[in-house]
């Protein structure tokens, strides 16, 4: 007799194959154009801040920045330089200055170059890592950390993706709804529903109104989680 072959686990669903099947895309990925936004309001806030200080070494630090954004940075973008040359000559910057809070408008303006490259991928998470350790400002602190996380998810690393986005619960800058949500994204992709649910119901439960609950519901609804 012919033995019955088990049935197959349902695939999780990718959320970004779910968002790209919806209308929610655009209101989604506006969430991020507002960010954007408060980003460079806020560099206008650093650079004050490094103008405004005393302390002649942090000042001597923005100036090594500001030379360093107006030669290297230049170069990377004009492709005169390779990404591995960029992160050695940024490394080197960054062991010179005390703080990298002002190197936060730099690596903004690289990241979505540096993320999907495979080749520097232990090399760029190095980087990032520097740049956590020597942030002098809760702002940096907390855009180092979502940075760090999207470079891992980037590259599959979900558990690690996770780790980094959850220390900016603490932040003072953080956009809660959108943590949360991203939180359960990254739970679905790492094939944790429990902690998904955990997730997407803390938004539906403190954030009923917002974008990012709605998309919530959309997430559990797909991947067969329900929500009270």
């Amino acid at each position: 007799m012919a033995k019955a072959k088990k049935a197959k686990k349902p695939a999780v669903v990718d959320p970004s194959e779910l968002i790209a099947a919806n209308e929610e895309k655009l209101k989604f990925y506006a969430k991020w154009a507002m960010i954007l936004v408060a980003l460079a309001i806020v560099f206008s806030f650093l650079i004050g801040y490094f103008n405004e200080r005393s302390d002649n070494q942090a000042q001597e630090s923005a100036k090594a920045i500001s030379a360093f954004e107006k030669s290297t940075v230049k170069e990377f973008n004009d492709g005169k330089i390779q990404a591995a040359d960029f992160i050695s000559k940024s490394s080197e910057m960054l062991s010179s200055v005390d703080s990298s809070s002002a190197f936060l408008p730099i690596i903004s303006s690289v990241f979505d170059k540096l993320k999907v490259d495979s080749g520097i991928k232990t090399q760029f998470t190095d980087l990032l890592s520097k740049l956590r350790d020597k942030s002098g400002h809760p702002l940096s602190s907390f855009y180092y950390n979502l940075y760090t996380s999207i470079h891992h998810e980037e590259h599959g690393e979900y558990t690690k993706a996770i780790e980094f986005l959850k220390k900016n619960h603490d932040s003072a800058y953080k956009l809660e709804e959108k943590n949360y949500l991203d939180l359960g994204r990254l739970y679905l992709l790492n094939n944790d529903k429990d902690q998904a649910k955990s997730n997407f119901q803390h938004l539906v439960k403190n954030f009923p109104d917002s974008k990012e609950a709605n998309l919530a519901k959309i997430y559990a609804n797909k991947n067969g989680i329900t929500l009270e």
